[in-house]
């Protein structure tokens, strides 16, 4: 095999968001900083704005802290016919990364989700450089799911077959869990060929929350969480994610014990849960919304004792690793969840790091809300739930996998 120091080391990688998409400016971007810090030579082609390049602190922020290490070259999203905005912007793209594959002499195409997977497979066969396809999801299952797409309709018949092809083209396959691996294995075109496939996980930033930790004296609402056993819910309201589930469930360990209080940290309307909250007799005063900042989380988190993340039972939560899981590990918050939710049931059972709920129902929640206080009263709880996140959810190790399929694949 080539050395690393003799090989081009020159990696494209292409997002189809901006950097500033809370999951790419969390994760995607500080794994690209340490695999630089490795000595590649890392291009992050992001797809912007206008706003989000001349208005977006964050977006500055970002440019600040990693533009030494990555070269950013964002791409800013224009419109000359509007009726063939898809396609003038597919093409767009395609021109500049072929302009980009020829000036900084790229050998890796890293995509990032499945439009740049389309690329990814286009250059391959065009120019013959290799390409990963780091799936994070079932998009179109997702588009499906929320509505953005009908089933059966031409959009979802045109990406089935895209998504055929960089599969089986592919040079390698980045999913998040065990079970997504396990799908893509049974899928019909799949059965017969080798596919290289590698289960990286969605991770957290230790440090982060560690500093999140020392500075939580800074948090203005922190005398609240005084002799309470704080609940913690993160993330968006959304229908999928079960907030009215989610409620429920608290509602039965409030009768449990009424020291119990209910911390929901999102950026959606709260008006909604909060009715429904006061509408099951949960009083204002045993319950919080909070709209915190990206570097707040950590300070909240540090306050929590139990983390819920309930989904229903269905394929895409079946394949999933959602990012709250691992940060609630590291935060050293054991997790309630429901069952199917990507590998988090193995590791639950296996290392007793939460409790696990088997239907949503009134039988499960009273049974779930007494052994979460039973759990509670374990003193080790909280460094089993760090070792975990260490091991499995950590930065550190992802980026180690991550450089293990450069350093095959630029050989």
């Amino acid at each position: 095999m080539q050395s690393l120091e003799s090989m081009n080391k020159n990696v494209l990688f292409i997002s189809d968001s901006s950097i500033t998409n809370p999951i790419l400016s969390s994760q995607g971007l500080p794994q690209l900083n340490l695999l630089s810090q490795k000595g590649f030579r890392i291009y992050v082609l992001s797809l912007e704005t206008e706003r989000d390049i001349t208005i977006s602190q964050q977006y500055k922020t970002l440019y600040q802290k990693f533009g030494n290490a990555l070269i950013l070259l964002p791409l800013r999203s224009r419109t000359i016919f509007p009726f063939a905005y898809s396609i003038q912007r597919f093409i767009f793209r395609m021109f500049f990364i072929l302009y980009c594959i020829i000036k900084y002499d790229i050998r890796l195409i890293h995509s990032r989700s499945y439009v740049p997977a389309v690329f990814g497979l286009l250059f391959q066969k065009m120019l013959g450089i290799k390409f990963i396809f780091d799936m994070r999801g079932l998009l179109i299952d997702e588009s499906i799911s929320i509505g953005l797409w009908k089933d059966n309709s031409f959009n979802v018949k045109l990406m089935r077959v895209l998504e055929k092809y960089c599969i089986l083209n592919a040079n390698s396959i980045v999913v998040v869990s065990e079970q997504f691996r396990q799908h893509i294995l049974n899928l019909p075109y799949a059965v017969d060929n080798v596919l290289n496939i590698a289960v990286i996980p969605t991770c957290a930033e230790r440090e982060r929350f560690e500093i999140g930790k020392l500075n939580k004296g800074e948090i203005k609402e922190r005398t609240i969480f005084d002799n309470k056993i704080v609940f913690l819910y993160s993330g968006s309201l959304t229908e999928w994610q079960l907030a009215n589930e989610v409620v429920r469930f608290f509602t039965y360990c409030f009768k449990k014990n009424p020291k119990s209080f209910f911390l929901i940290l999102t950026y959606d309307e709260p008006l909604k849960m909060k009715t429904y909250l006061i509408n099951n007799g949960i009083s204002e005063e045993n319950f919080l919304f909070i709209k915190a900042s990206f570097d707040d989380v950590p300070k909240y988190f540090s306050f929590a004792h139990i983390g819920i993340l309930l989904r229903k039972q269905e394929l895409l939560n079946r394949v999933s690793c959602p990012i709250k899981f691992g940060e609630y590990l590291t935060a050293g918050i054991p997790v309630v969840l429901t069952k199917g939710i990507g590998d988090t049931e193995e590791l639950l059972s296996k290392y007793n790091i939460g409790v696990l709920i088997s239907e949503l129902n009134e039988t499960e929640y009273i049974n779930a809300s007494e052994k979460v206080f039973q759990l509670l009263e374990d003193t080790e709880v909280k460094v089993r739930c760090k070792n975990i996140a260490r091991k499995y959810f950590s930065i550190e190790t992802s980026v180690q996998q991550y450089y293990q399929i450069y350093s095959q694949l630029l050989s």
